[in-house]
């Protein structure tokens, strides 16, 4: 009887550790699955430091630390053939078969493609250089080595554009009634300029050439200074232009005039001043913007005033000026055979 139930006690034995075999194979292949890297060593060799028996083998789990998908920048460019798109770069390459569109959000939206290029996707599509866009990448977008990104990231992107400029077209400073008493400027992402135009009387000529220079195209200065407003008096303080031009003249003409812009494209406009510089004489004329007259977008400190470096740039390049001299008055010389 006892030969009998040692016999059976045997087999229910040798079925528990069966079982339990199966088990944990089970739960080592899971395991296997689970991780990226697996190594079968030979317990003989690592039979002193985890004091294992002889022939036994284990399975050693090495886990691949990947590093997770970030986005690094989103901003946008302009091509030489001003077509314009946005670019979003992140620190790994993206799946070849991913679809990025659905992980994309523009705001105002906007028809665009996408297409990838190594580590970046570039966005194509209508977008205005004169508007500024709200991009968002949503979380879930896939590297080439399986990683996604983590979350939202959101950039409001403005198109790089040329800082607006303006110049007069011609140097000249004679203006005869043929030209139809048109004066002509050439204008860079400017959308509306301030004109002004002066008078001189003939009988002040003597005092104005004293205090002011003809000059066809630039700054309109004075012997005081280089600001076409006016000069710094030590007696009387700050001195506008107006009220040195008093003196030796009038002003005749004060408008705001729309320019037909065309983002980063040099436009040449006519401004027709029939009516206003009807009589022979010398004129000045003027001509300004201001950032409310540009589609450029200027920088802005904290408080929302311009940065320092924009204000002087339109100290430095918003303003122009020029004496004309209307008049059909010419000189004709010829040359003869003996010099």
């Amino acid at each position: 009887m006892k030969k009998k139930i040692s016999f059976v006690g045997v087999i229910i034995l040798g079925a528990m550790i069966l079982a339990l075999s199966s088990c944990q194979k089970n739960e080592v292949s899971d395991k296997i699955e689970e991780t990226s890297v697996v190594e079968t060593l030979d317990k003989e060799q690592n039979e002193e430091n985890e004091g294992s028996v002889s022939g036994e083998s284990v399975i050693r789990e090495v886990h691949e630390v990947r590093d997770p998908l970030e986005i690094q920048n989103i901003a946008g460019y302009r091509d030489t053939d001003k077509s314009t798109y946005i670019e979003i770069q992140f620190s790994k390459e993206i799946q070849d078969k991913f679809d990025a569109k659905p992980y994309i959000k523009i705001e105002p939206d906007t028809t665009f493609t996408v297409s990838k290029v190594e580590n970046k996707l570039l966005l194509r599509g209508d977008f205005n250089p004169a508007t500024t866009y709200k991009v968002t990448v949503l979380s879930g977008v896939r590297a080439i080595d399986g990683v996604v990104t983590a979350e939202d990231k959101t950039e409001t992107i403005a198109f790089d554009q040329k800082k607006p400029k303006v110049v007069f077209t011609s140097d000249g400073i004679i203006l005869p009634s043929v030209n139809e008493k048109k004066v002509y400027i050439r204008t860079l992402n400017v959308n509306k300029v301030n004109i002004v135009v002066r008078k001189v009387y003939a009988n002040n000529m003597t005092q104005f050439l004293q205090n002011f220079d003809f000059s066809g195209n630039g700054y309109y200065s004075n012997q005081y200074s280089y600001d076409w407003e006016g000069y710094y008096d030590e007696e009387y303080g700050y001195i506008e232009r107006d009220d040195i031009f008093d003196n030796v003249g009038d002003k005749l003409y004060d408008v705001n005039f729309d320019i037909e812009n065309e983002i980063d494209t040099w436009v040449q406009t006519a401004v027709d001043l029939t009516g206003v510089i009807d009589s022979n004489g010398i004129y000045q004329i003027f001509v300004k913007f201001d950032e409310n007259g540009t589609s450029y977008k200027f920088a802005r400190r904290e408080n929302g005033s311009l940065s320092w470096d924009d204000r002087d740039y339109l100290n430095s390049n918003g303003k122009i000026a020029k004496t004309i001299l209307l008049t059909d008055t010419g000189i004709l010389a010829t040359k003869t055979d003996d010099g």
